[in-house]
């Protein structure tokens, strides 16, 4: 158990290390549709904490980091990685940078996969005259736009890492596309990196909203397995979840000095309300 449950990471180089050597152990198992989910900014902070491009930013570090798994240890050893982010624009801004207005202050967003070797695309078209015409159906039905899996058919990709597609649920559908059609059948692996999937495990949309894509989406999330979790817990009573493949679920609560106690695991993904009404309590 020891080998397979390492310790809280104490920053983002020993997380990245541990997610690297995670992906390559659930690759060896056979696992191939997973999913990493982690705090940027600082190891206690929660989706928001930071402006959103500047938070998409961090992200796309990290996982240029983890990315340089790929050709090592029989991973995608020909290199033939494709890395989709959520729209043209992301991708650009990971490939070479742009500067970016926050709060009237210009923050230089970094290009973390400017040196990358593998293809980078995108899962939907964002705004403009693109983004209307797939908003609407349009651009999809008169042939005027493909889509991330129609792209990577024929292309040969080993291995498939989708950058933070939590902006709507578009980006999700795309993915479930990309996996169904193409990566499945290559067995390439997917890992998706930050979509928030908690929001479509539980209730966060409302019952009316997108109820035939929302079907699809609780249908397909559930198959995806959790390769590193991290999801912080506020409030009176700091904790966090924790899981690094293939070890077990582990609760630690966060003492005054902001150190780490677990407190309770078990091999079963609670869900975040067991964690937070039911298991947190008992520790108080």
């Amino acid at each position: 158990r020891a080998a397979s449950a390492p310790p809280f990471p104490r920053d983002y180089g020993e997380l990245c290390m541990q997610w690297r050597a995670a992906y390559e152990r659930a690759v060896a198992d056979g696992v191939m549709l997973m999913e990493a989910e982690f705090p940027v900014g600082g190891l206690q902070n929660v989706p928001g904490d930071l402006e959103g491009n500047v938070e998409h930013n961090e992200c796309a570090v990290h996982t240029a980091q983890f990315c340089r798994v790929f050709g090592t240890a029989g991973v995608a050893p020909t290199g033939r990685v494709c890395v989709l982010f959520p729209d043209a624009e992301e991708r650009d801004t990971a490939a070479a940078g742009r500067d970016e207005n926050v709060f009237s202050v210009t923050v230089n967003l970094e290009a973390p996969f400017a040196a990358f070797k593998g293809r980078l695309d995108y899962l939907c078209e964002g705004g403009g005259v693109g983004g209307v015409l797939e908003a609407t159906g349009v651009g999809r039905k008169l042939g005027l736009l493909d889509s991330a899996a129609e792209r990577a058919s024929g292309m040969g990709d080993e291995a498939f890492v989708i950058a933070y597609p939590s902006a709507n649920i578009d980006e999700m559908l795309q993915v479930k596309e990309l996996w169904e059609t193409v990566a499945a059948p290559a067995k390439a692996p997917v890992l998706v990196v930050n979509g928030e999937l908690d929001r479509i495990r539980t209730n966060y949309y409302p019952p009316f909203w997108a109820r035939k894509e929302m079907t699809q989406l609780r249908e397909f999330v559930p198959k995806i397995d959790a390769l590193y979790y991290i999801h912080n817990f506020k409030g009176s009573r700091p904790a966090v979840l924790f899981r690094c493949y293939p070890g077990p679920w582990r609760v630690l609560r966060r003492d005054r000095d902001g150190g780490l106690v677990q407190v309770h695991e078990q091999e079963e993904r609670p869900t975040l309300k067991e964690v937070a009404l039911e298991i947190l309590p008992r520790y108080s």
